[in-house]
């Protein structure tokens, strides 16, 4: 390891062109060094832009700065894995950050909009409502129905809708209490789960 002690910043991102995000993990937890959280944050990034299209990435990453929120969980270790699952994005924030969760589920037409295990009409989402007693709140959604036509005509299907539902793509805000970071500290027992991308002092952090 003491190699790569003598190496600069661009030999660094040049070699790391050529390997895995795992292996830039791994790599990271032998010898650490702000570069390669940098190259996993790019990696990452590219990855929810493949998934959004341009407008819409832009619109939620704007999303994300204003918010303070992060994304961790099953997501997160599925690009340092280099995998991909049928998994959502877990979006964790503030409950004071609810009207703006509102405004970004209009902006990206999120359909299939439910609380808990209740569909609601994305139409109706001033309706929801905190409850002060809970620690959580989940609000789930599917991105990437063609349009609201498709979605209003597999709601009068539930098998339909439960099988597109499975599969395209969910977004599920986790809105909690307390700072969304010491909630996943907190409630996480293992650290690579708990890897988590936000948003701070002017950059994204992993």
């Amino acid at each position: 390891m003491n190699y790569l002690h003598s190496l600069n910043y661009d030999t660094i991102t040049e070699v790391c062109k050529y390997l895995s995000c795992e292996d830039i993990y791994n790599l990271n937890k032998c010898y650490s060094h702000e570069i390669f959280d940098s190259i996993m944050i790019t990696k990452i990034l590219d990855r929810i832009e493949k998934l959004f299209k341009r407008k819409d990435y832009n619109t939620f990453i704007n999303f994300m700065k204003k918010t303070d929120c992060c994304i961790s969980g099953s997501y997160i270790l599925q690009c340092i894995l280099d995998k991909e699952y049928n998994t959502d994005i877990d979006l964790y924030i503030s409950m004071k950050y609810l009207i703006d969760i509102k405004e970004l589920i209009k902006l990206m037409n999120i359909y299939g909009v439910r609380i808990s295990n209740n569909y609601t009409d994305e139409n109706n989402l001033d309706a929801i409502e905190l409850n002060q007693e809970s620690d959580f709140l989940v609000i789930s959604g599917i991105y990437g129905f063609p349009n609201e036509e498709t979605y209003n005509h597999l709601k009068t299907d539930l098998f339909s809708l439960d099988q597109y539902l499975f599969l395209e793509k969910k977004i599920q805000f986790i809105l909690v209490k307390n700072d969304p970071i010491n909630h996943i500290k907190k409630d996480f027992d293992l650290d690579i789960v708990s890897n988590y991308l936000n948003y701070e002092n002017g950059k994204f952090n992993l």
